[in-house]
C-alpha cells in the first residue's frame, strides 16, 4: 500500500535487482524479497533489518530515503528491533522514515522508541500521500509584484486627470481596466429608451423606465441585457 500511495503520487519506487540485491537476499531468510519494498518476513531479526539498512545506506546508490514499516509479529518483543531502528537513524545520511503500526500489541516498545526523540508514522498510506503532497508542493511565490501586461504610468495619468472624489465615471473605470489589462465587454450609456429596445427586442423580462439606462452585452448568448 505505501508503494501504490508513493507512485500515484509521482515518487520512483525503483526496483531492486542485480549483484547487490541478489547478494542481500542471500543473507536473509528463504522467503524473504529485495525487489522494493524488502520484505525480511515477520520472523526476520534486528541483524536483518540492520543488514537490510546498510545495503540501502551504503550499495543501493538509486535508493535516496528509507521507510522502516515493523509491527510485531506476536512473537517476540521489539525493544531490540527498535533499537536497531534508532540507532540507524541517528548514523545514515540517508532519511529514514519509522513505520510502526502496532501502537497498541506493540505500546511500550513503541514509547520508548518515541521517549527517545523519535516520530511514528502509524499509517504507511497517510505518510506516502503526505509526503507525495510535500515533494509536489510548488515553491514559494516571489515576494516582489509582477505587473505583466499593467500599464503603470498611463493608471497614473488617469487617476490624476480624475476631477473628483467619490463614485468614479465609467469612462474612468473602463480606462482604468483597459490600462490594468483586464479583456472587457463593450459598455456605454444610453438616455435613449428606444436604444434599450432595439437591442433586448423580444426580451419578455426586460423592463425600462426613463433616464439612464446601461446597457451590457453577454459573454454567454452574445444578447444585450439592460440594468436599470
Amino acid at each position: 500500500m505505501l508503494t501504490d500511495a508513493l507512485s500515484k503520487g509521482g515518487l520512483n519506487v525503483p526496483k531492486l535487482e542485480g549483484e547487490v540485491a541478489e547478494e542481500l537476499k542471500a543473507q536473509l531468510f528463504p522467503g524473504a524479497a529485495v525487489g522494493n519494498p524488502i520484505d525480511i518476513l515477520a520472523t526476520g531479526t534486528p541483524e536483518h533489518l540492520r543488514l537490510c539498512i546498510d545495503y540501502c545506506e551504503e550499495k543501493l546508490d538509486n535508493i535516496d530515503a528509507m521507510m522502516a514499516i515493523f509491527g510485531t509479529p506476536g512473537l517476540v518483543t521489539m525493544f531490540e528491533m527498535y533499537d536497531v531502528l534508532h540507532e540507524k537513524m541517528q548514523t545514515c545520511k540517508k532519511p529514514i522514515f519509522p513505520i510502526l503500526p502496532s501502537i497498541n500489541t506493540a505500546g511500550a516498545e513503541v514509547s520508548a522508541f518515541l521517549a527517545k526523540g523519535h516520530v511514528n508514522f502509524a499509517d504507511e498510506v497517510t505518510l506516502g500521500t503526505a509526503l507525495s503532497r510535500i515533494v509536489n508542493a510548488p515553491k514559494p511565490a516571489v515576494p516582489e509584484i509582477e505587473l505583466f501586461g499593467v500599464d503603470v504610468p498611463r493608471i497614473r495619468r488617469i487617476i490624476d486627470s480624475i476631477p473628483e472624489d467619490g463614485y468614479i465615471a465609467p469612462n474612468y473605470v473602463q480606462a482604468l481596466l483597459h490600462a490594468a489589462g483586464i479583456p472587457l465587454v463593450d459598455e456605454f450609456v444610453s438616455d435613449a429608451l428606444r436604444f434599450g429596445r432595439y437591442f433586448c427586442g423580444g426580451a419578455e423580462r426586460c423592463v425600462f423606465r426613463f433616464g439612464s439606462t446601461f446597457l451590457r452585452r453577454s459573454l454567454l448568448n452574445d444578447s444585450f441585457a439592460a440594468c436599470l
